[in-house]
């Protein structure tokens, strides 16, 4: 896999953006139906996966060019809402199924922070993931969430039975600068089966500095996805543990095209 490099700082990209919208052949609108409500089987009316997000977070226009010119694992993935909630901090999520051997599958919900705000930062969250009914399924709150600029980090959330609407009620997100020691560096992910018959990632981080493989980094947590050939998520683990990233499983059901890896890894005098 191609070696993926973080830059210090993102680019953004300035233009207009045109939106045109055409007719049907019943003289209706036709065209990106993101957010919009639909009807299920029993022709009541369904919000899309994180609808009220959409409407409440729009994401800056420049910040929209940044997203779509990104050259990091970030963009494999096939997000199923992005949005921002402060000024250059993007929220993207994601769900998959894991099946388990023993009892129900358990609904995962991937929640994605990039910070796109220029500077290295640390932020502090309060979140509450909602169900489809508004109720509060988990408790996204973390005081240490580490971000260099330009990068991407990631949360798997395990919430069994229930089942995430994709909207999350953000009572706080405040930005901080961060005061861990920044190194450029490049990772490698690649997704590996050990004896056991297991799979798991394997991640080298290149120091850019030293010019090798450098084991002096450390990360605060690291979120690994496996995704199909459309970019969906169909498996995604994360650990606070540096380096190999076991996954658990001996089959992905033949699905698996790609690997996304997230961290912030850092340095320590």
């Amino acid at each position: 896999m191609k070696k993926r490099t973080m830059a210090l700082l993102l680019a953004a990209l300035i233009g207009s953006i045109s939106v045109f919208t055409g007719c049907g052949s019943n003289g209706e609108k036709t065209g990106d139906t993101t957010g919009e409500a639909t009807a299920d089987e029993s022709g009541e009316s369904t919000a899309s996966f994180g609808a009220r997000m959409l409407e409440e977070y729009p994401i800056d226009t420049d910040d929209q060019a940044t997203l779509d010119t990104m050259e990091t694992d970030y963009s494999k993935v096939n997000w199923q809402v992005v949005y921002e909630p402060e000024p250059g901090i993007i929220v993207s999520e994601g769900t998959f199924v894991k099946e388990q051997k023993i009892g129900p599958a358990s609904n995962h919900l991937i929640v994605a922070f990039t910070n796109l705000t220029g500077d290295h930062a640390k932020l502090s969250i309060e979140g509450y993931v909602e169900n489809k009914d508004d109720d509060v399924i988990y408790d996204l709150i973390d005081n240490e969430v580490e971000i260099w600029a330009g990068n991407t980090v990631a949360r798997d959330i395990d919430l069994q039975t229930e089942e995430a609407s994709g909207n999350i009620k953000w009572n706080n997100i405040t930005i901080e600068p961060s005061a861990l020691k920044y190194a450029p560096y490049e990772v490698s992910p690649e997704l590996t089966k050990k004896e056991s018959g297991l799979y798991g990632i394997e991640r080298n981080l290149y120091d850019v500095e030293a010019q090798c493989i450098s084991g002096a980094f450390f990360e605060t947590r690291q979120c690994g996805l496996i995704l199909d050939d459309g970019g969906n998520i169909i498996y995604g683990i994360d650990s606070t543990d540096c380096g190999y990233l076991g996954l658990g499983v001996e089959t992905f059901n033949g699905k698996n095209a790609d690997v996304a890896y997230f961290c912030n890894s850092y340095k320590i005098d």
